[in-house]
């Protein structure tokens, strides 16, 4: 299998924050040939999803790899919340 991960801000995106036609029809082009097509962004979800509907990404990972979005389900990493609270509630 191959594939190509990629971020987003400063690599993928040019400053204005937009794809290039090149830049899609390139990702395009790579899906159509069997190339698994991925973002790896600290992004949170909702500001990735524009790219998304223009690159049809074949899986993403988000918010710094908090949340891996596949075509069928989510895998969520997060910090149990009896360990939140503690840190919350903790003197320093």
């Amino acid at each position: 299998m191959k594939a190509i991960i990629t971020d987003l801000d400063r690599t993928l995106l040019r400053t204005d924050k937009t794809l290039s036609e090149y830049t899609i029809n390139t990702l395009k082009a790579c899906r159509e040939a069997g190339i698994f097509v991925m973002a790896a962004t600290a992004r949170p979800e909702r500001t990735m999803l524009e790219y998304h509907k223009q690159i049809h990404f074949d899986a993403s990972t988000v918010t710094n790899g908090a949340r891996i979005l596949l075509p069928d389900h989510v895998i969520e990493y997060s910090i149990p919340r009896e360990s939140g609270t503690a840190i919350s509630t903790k003197s320093w």
